[in-house]
């Protein structure tokens, strides 16, 4: 599997199909993986912390590109990335795999409750508090919970990087679960709590503008930040 760099980040020249067909794989073979989604936001907070960066991509399987402007950053690389994978699209395509069995964790307990009524492979649920970091009894309970279940794959929706920092942390602990995923806002998109951009949004780049409409109060700032923050990167990368 060929990869590129991306601002001094890896990402993997990856379709969605290909990176589907590697979730099946890994239940197949039983062998855990972890598949972690890049965009301009993770980007920004990886760069922030670089013992994290480094761990973040030596566990992965595959980072994959889950944002237009990704793609447009990697006209500058060797390898330049040719399509981006949907981290929603990908999450939609493991639950209406029946012959899965997925836990969701995280989110609300109405959108899970919502996602297990929709989708026959998910076999487990939770929604933890809303903690920056879950306390050691907590954890245990989540990982017990996701044993219990009898789930081959397990998607997180914490938000980034939490998520990914949770499965780096404590994936190896569920010895039955061969696939972990973090997937921010897939399910609250896919049960109709958040509605989904038009895909013409999401094809030229502006998908950000659509959820800027959505939740002006919550991502002004943020994107702003994160604005500030690519500019650094760009230019200590060039320079």
């Amino acid at each position: 599997m060929k990869s590129t760099k991306v601002l001094s980040q890896r990402v993997d020249l990856v379709s969605l199909e290909d990176v589907f067909s590697l979730v099946k794989k890994s239940i197949k073979k039983k062998k855990q993986n972890l598949f972690f989604a890049l965009n301009i936001n993770i980007l920004v907070q990886l760069n922030k912390n670089g013992l994290f960066k480094k761990k973040h991509e030596q566990v992965a399987k595959v980072i994959f590109a889950d944002g237009v402007p990704i793609i447009w950053l990697s006209v500058f690389t060797k390898n330049k990335l040719s399509e981006r994978v949907a981290g929603t699209d990908l999450t939609e395509m493991i639950l209406k795999e029946d012959r899965f069995k997925v836990f969701l964790l995280g989110s609300s307990n109405d959108v899970l409750g919502q996602a297990k009524n929709k989708y026959k492979a998910v076999c487990g649920v939770y929604a933890p508090p809303m903690n920056d970091v879950w306390p050691i009894k907590e954890k245990y309970k989540i990982i017990q919970k996701i044993s219990k279940s009898g789930a081959n794959i397990l998607l997180v929706a914490v938000g980034p990087l939490k998520q990914e920092k949770w499965l780096v942390a404590n994936f190896d602990q569920l010895s039955d679960c061969f696939v972990g995923i973090g997937v921010g806002s897939a399910l609250d998109i896919l049960v109709g709590d958040k509605p989904r951009a038009h895909k013409l949004l999401k094809d030229s780049g502006l998908e950000w503008l659509w959820r800027l409409f959505l939740e002006p109060r919550r991502l002004v700032k943020r994107y702003f930040m994160d604005f500030i923050s690519l500019l650094k990167i760009i230019f200590l990368n060039v320079t």
